[in-house]
């Protein structure tokens, strides 16, 4: 039997590095389309635009469900505004749903987590529900150009357990949480 692993072309991490996504996107084309939650906006706008040069951005707030509903919706937002980067902000279900745009449309996905408990960021499959939230199916596809993103400062928090705060290490840089 076979051992796969299907893993991101690229893997970037560090404190500060979300001012420099353009730059790492722009490598793939200036039109750039951002999917994100709507608190998730706000906390990484503003670095990204720090960053930016000559980017040009269209973010949209995820719908909450990876389904073909929200996948179609977001492939008309794309194709409309004539986007060359799908990048995905957030947790599990936002990757999907990048990932799943970007297979669609044939274009390059930066995945940036926001949360340590999901494998998104790095599979090379996207679940897709029903519209309902149901298991529907798995769409087992090669995501060519894939960035997966890690921006240090998104997981700076703490987590005390019987009044001790606890540290986790991440590529030796000593994170609270």
């Amino acid at each position: 039997m076979a051992a796969i692993i299907g893993s991101p072309t690229r893997y970037i991490q560090g404190k500060g590095e979300m001012k420099n996504l353009c730059s790492y996107a722009d490598k793939f084309g200036k039109n750039l389309f951002i999917l994100t939650s709507a608190s998730g906006r706000k906390r990484v706008e503003p670095a990204i635009n720090e960053g930016n040069k000559d980017s040009n951005l269209v973010y949209d707030v995820f719908n909450g469900e990876c389904c073909m509903t929200e996948i179609n919706r977001i492939i008309k937002i794309v194709e409309e505004a004539g986007s060359d980067v799908i990048i995905g902000i957030g947790g599990g279900k936002i990757h999907d749903t990048s990932k799943a745009v970007a297979y669609y449309t044939k274009k390059p996905v930066i995945i940036v987590p926001t949360i340590a408990s999901t494998d998104a960021p790095c599979s090379a499959l996207s679940v897709i529900y029903t519209d309902e939230g149901v298991f529907e199916k798995y769409l087992f596809k090669f995501f060519a150009r894939v960035i997966c993103f890690l921006a240090i400062e998104l997981f700076e928090f703490l987590l005390y357990f019987d009044n001790t705060l606890l540290h986790v290490q991440f590529a030796n840089i000593s994170l609270p949480f």
